[in-house]
């Protein structure tokens, strides 16, 4: 069947982003980061954020590319990008302010109020006197944005989606409380009856490189990195 194909796995996960809904996404094999429930940001819903902290850690971040970052001012002087205690190793994207839209919220802990926060912050209109930090919604962008890591894959997903690059993510743990496995994931993806993906195969065509055993390093050097 198409939807069993990588290519029908991305084409559907493509589809449901367009249409604001939500993608399970795996990290690559051998990848750094967790899985993720996935919807792009300038969708979000109230219902969309409640779905994904209930089956997620309950902590809705938002991805966005490095320069919109900066246009946005939610780089902390503290934590630029140059400065080690930016980024999570075991995530391998850097962590930078949260924040809260300025105007429509209440206290901004809601699954609504997060929602209009990650809409505003994901429009391209927005400029960062629309938003006030601290606030809700952790602002985190790829450390290597063609480095198949679920922050980077969910920005390349939204933007072949054509939601542009904003997403919403939340690691999704198992009932034990550890890092949810392939298998768990795909449970899941099952149970909400949306896409899985996984970042390889969204960043590594049709993870061509790991079955032919190529470096990752040659593999992103034959894609642009």
């Amino acid at each position: 069947m198409k939807g069993d194909t990588v290519a029908g796995r991305l084409e559907a996960a493509r589809r449901a982003l367009a249409q604001g809904g939500m993608v399970v996404l795996a990290p690559g094999a051998d990848g750094p980061g967790t899985g993720n429930l996935v919807t792009a940001a300038r969708y979000a819903t109230a219902e969309s954020v409640a779905t994904m902290a209930r089956h997620g850690c309950g902590l809705v971040r938002l991805a966005l590319p490095m320069r919109r970052c900066l246009e946005l001012q939610v780089l902390a002087h503290r934590h630029t990008p140059h400065r080690p205690g930016a980024r999570s190793r075991a995530l391998d994207e850097h962590q930078l302010l949260s924040v809260e839209a300025r105007e429509g919220v209440g206290t901004g802990i809601s699954a609504a109020d997060r929602a209009r926060t990650l809409r505003v912050a994901a429009s391209p209109d927005a400029g960062a006197q629309e938003l006030v930090c601290p606030g809700h919604i952790p602002v985190v962008t790829p450390l290597a944005e063609r480095i198949p890591t679920p922050a980077a894959a969910a920005l390349t997903l939204c933007r072949e989606a054509g939601a542009w690059r904003a997403a919403a993510l939340c690691h999704v743990l198992s009932p034990s409380g550890e890092v949810a496995t392939h298998a768990e994931l795909r449970e899941l993806a099952a149970t909400l009856d949306v896409p899985f993906v996984t970042a390889d195969e969204v960043l590594l065509p049709e993870g061509a490189a790991r079955r032919q055993g190529i470096p990752i390093e040659h593999a992103l050097m034959s894609i642009g990195a």
